[in-house]
């Protein structure tokens, strides 16, 4: 396990953050002591990033209606403003 310091991007705010890691999967996140803004204080929302991250529901890839059904869809795809008209 490693802990990484990063900081929330949910609100203007950036509370600093200390993630801890396993592998790739977000196992705790607290408060950066050290951040010299939010000094150790981070809300609800930064708190709860790890879980937001590993939501079954979270969108990871761009996607596209088509028939009334989401299609998965390339990154290039997604940036070409001609596919979306």
């Amino acid at each position: 396990m490693r802990t990484e310091k990063t900081y929330c991007r949910i609100c203007e705010a950036h509370c600093g953050l200390d993630v801890t890691l396993d592998g790739e999967k977000v196992v705790a996140v607290k408060p950066d002591k050290t951040h010299p803004v939010s000094k150790g204080y981070a809300c609800i929302k930064g708190a709860a990033i790890g879980e937001l991250h590993h939501d079954p529901d979270r969108v990871n890839h761009p996607l596209k209606k088509v028939g009334g059904e989401w299609q998965r869809i390339s990154w290039s795809q997604a940036g070409n403003s001609r596919f979306w008209q």
